[in-house]
C-alpha cells in the first residue's frame, strides 16, 4: 500500500502538492501520515484496530465470498447492488 502514489485518491495535483510539503516540513512521509489517519479513523469510527493492509485482504476476500455467491442467507447480486 504505502509505494501506491495516494495522489489519486486527493482532489487534485495542488492539494497534493500543498500536503506533501507539509509533511516534508515535519520530517514525515505522505503515505504514511495517510496511512496512519486512515487506521486511526477506522479504529475510532469503526471499531476496527488492525493494519490497513489486513483491511484491505479481509474486504477482498468478503468481495470474493460475495462474487462467488457463497454468503449466506443472500443472493451476490443483492449484496453487490447494495454495495454499489
Amino acid at each position: 500500500m504505502t509505494s501506491h502514489n495516494v495522489s489519486v485518491y486527493l482532489d487534485n495535483i495542488e492539494t497534493w502538492k500543498k500536503f506533501k510539503g507539509a509533511c516534508k516540513e515535519e520530517g514525515k512521509r505522505p503515505n504514511t501520515v495517510l496511512r496512519s489517519f486512515i487506521e486511526s479513523y477506522c479504529a475510532e469510527i469503526f471499531e476496527i484496530e488492525m493494519p490497513l493492509e489486513k483491511q484491505i485482504a479481509q474486504g477482498m476476500i468478503e468481495a470474493k465470498r460475495i462474487a462467488k455467491g457463497k454468503v449466506k442467507g443472500k443472493d451476490a447480486r443483492k449484496l453487490l447492488a447494495e454495495i454499489g
